[in-house]
């Protein structure tokens, strides 16, 4: 991707999150607990006190301090700045999605990215997948939540307007490629749930990084 095809992206996409911050949209920011995350992303295993977690898409920010209440160490990673400053008493740090490179590397123990994957094009995932599993120590996990189709027979739109709903869906496979061309190995596929109203199933992948 060309400097200036990012820049004009993320100027659009930030504006776009930046209103739904402003103006507290809970449908669009996903309002999830830590608890509701773990068990979909079937993380209990991993989220321990002390453990140094990298956040993925803030939306309302529950999740977030939820886990910092529980005793975990807390990163932020989103594409505004509002997402930060919901979450600025809890978080240890925060980098902004154009700054994604700036990511430390083997720093984190977990890496938790939900609702984020159907928001991006493959180009802007895979910056998104090769930063986050550079950073993760040896052995760490990162747990991505996606969504696919129910109509087998879709073709993957990623249009601006898709990103901005949330309806850039991918198959199983294409997944995978994607986990491959990042250097990660997969190590869990979650349970797919079915939400037969918006035609779509989430699924979610646990990625570890090559040694």
């Amino acid at each position: 991707m060309t400097p200036g095809k990012t820049n004009t992206w993320v100027t659009e996409m930030e504006e776009y999150w930046a209103r739904q911050h402003e103006t507290q949209n809970v449908e669009m920011l996903a309002d999830y607990s830590f608890k509701q995350i773990q068990n979909y992303l079937d993380l209990i295993d991993y989220t321990k006190n002390g453990i140094r977690i990298l956040d993925i898409g803030i939306g309302t920010g529950k999740e977030t301090i939820q886990m910092a209440k529980l005793g975990m160490e807390v990163y932020g990673l989103d594409i505004t700045m509002k997402a930060y400053w919901t979450v600025m008493d809890v978080v240890k740090d925060f980098w902004l999605f154009e700054d994604i490179e700036q990511l430390p590397m083997d720093t984190f123990d977990l890496a938790i990215c939900h609702l984020v994957a159907q928001h991006n094009t493959d180009e802007n995932l895979k910056r998104l997948m090769t930063y986050t599993i550079k950073s993760l120590k040896r052995d760490a996990v990162f747990a991505i939540q996606y969504a696919t189709r129910l109509n087998k027979n879709h073709r993957t739109d990623d249009s601006l307007e898709s990103q901005k709903a949330g309806t850039v869906c991918r198959t199983q496979g294409e997944m995978r490629k994607l986990v491959f061309q990042c250097k990660g190995i997969i190590i869990h596929e979650c349970k797919t749930v079915d939400y037969p109203e918006a035609g779509m199933s989430w699924n979610g992948l646990h990625i570890t990084r090559h040694l």
